[in-house]
């Protein structure tokens, strides 16, 4: 179920709106939560890295992930599958839009 909620927010979280909706029911703590618990399964990983990468394109969004944990799992999620080109370029895409932010440069480190 997971993986079909994260796919379906990957694809529409560039929205603002959809983003503030996501944000206020708690989408984003959902997603992060959710690299712990699925760390058997990459294709769930993947899509939950995805959706938070969606995400992270809106800056008022960041600091909430990160103080979540995103930043974090988002890394953990990457640790997990070294060799998913794609699990990587969602990372390395996440952090690069977490890190935008110079007030959560050092959390993120």
């Amino acid at each position: 179920m997971l993986l079909e909620v994260a796919d379906a927010l990957r694809n529409l979280s560039h929205g603002d709106d959809v983003a503030k909706v996501v944000s206020d029911a708690g989408g984003i703590e959902v997603l992060v939560d959710g690299i712990a618990r699925h760390k058997a399964a990459v294709r769930v990983l993947n899509s939950i890295v995805g959706a938070l990468w969606g995400l992270s394109v809106h800056d008022n969004l960041v600091p909430q992930m990160v103080q979540l944990g995103g930043a974090a799992a988002i890394i953990s999620a990457a640790r997990t599958a070294p060799a998913s080109p794609d699990m990587q370029a969602a990372v390395a895409a996440s952090l690069r839009n977490l890190a935008v932010d110079e007030d959560q440069q050092c959390s993120i480190a």
